[in-house]
């Protein structure tokens, strides 16, 4: 499991007791998860579990048998308590799910304005996502969590050259992308044939590879897309039917 800031994606902020928390609200989890790293730091009382095993975007199973019953919950104006499990989540600190969703009983999601409101004794509570397009500053210790949750980190550096300074690459590398432009130039077809192509070979009555379908995480299925759509476009694939 993991998150980050994409299309579609219901995350944002909150506070779990006094530790500031990233939360990602998804209706396609039937438990709430939180990571094991993250409990620690709230200090909450932890129980065992009955011990269940929780399918990722992979097809890999993960064990989970530790649960912290009555946690505070706190996001924008809203409080409540719920239990969440400890996992190894990826991207987000908590993960929200169908668990704490029936807590709310009805709840009304705006996908266009990324929102979700509810009525909770007798008020009503509309929470809304992050917003990327803002800059903050981060604690060191808190990137390399994040570093070590398995997040993008991604520098950005401006670099103004003074007159007259030296081409970004080398004169001499130049020269060789120049003298083998047709090598170096961005693949537009699939390559010619060669006198051995790779093959896969399948033995007499093999049958096509059934696996049960399973959902990508958003961060996944993002890129996953935007690939075959780049190969699409460069001729390097087609659409298919087949089976294989």
């Amino acid at each position: 499991m993991e998150g980050c800031n994409a299309p579609l994606t219901m995350r944002m902020t909150g506070r779990v007791r006094q530790e500031r928390v990233t939360i990602l609200v998804d209706s396609g989890s039937t438990h709430n998860f939180i990571h094991s790293e993250v409990a620690q730091r709230v200090g909450h009382e932890v129980d065992r579990a009955t011990t269940f095993h929780v399918m990722v975007a992979d097809g890999s199973k993960l064990q989970c048998e530790v649960v912290m019953k009555g946690v505070e919950l706190q996001i924008q104006g809203y409080s409540g308590r719920t239990d969440v499990y400890l996992l190894l989540i990826r991207g987000s600190d908590m993960v929200l799910g169908v668990q704490w969703i029936q807590q709310l009983r009805r709840v009304t999601f705006d996908w266009e304005q990324m929102t979700m409101e509810f009525l909770q004794q007798g008020r009503q509570y509309c929470l809304g996502v992050l917003k990327s397009s803002s800059l903050k500053e981060i604690s060191l210790r808190s990137l390399e969590r994040l570093g070590e949750q398995g997040s993008t980190i991604t520098m950005i550096m401006a670099v103004t050259e003074a007159p007259g300074a030296p081409p970004a690459v080398p004169e001499q590398m130049q020269t060789l992308l120049a003298q083998y432009a047709d090598i170096f130039q961005t693949p537009r077809t699939l390559p010619p044939p060669w006198f051995r192509d790779h093959q896969i070979q399948l033995k007499t009555g093999t049958e096509p590879i059934n696996i049960r379908s399973y959902w990508y995480s958003y961060s996944q299925k993002a890129k996953i897309e935007c690939s075959v759509r780049k190969m699409i476009t460069a001729g390097l694939i087609h659409p298919s039917t087949s089976a294989f």
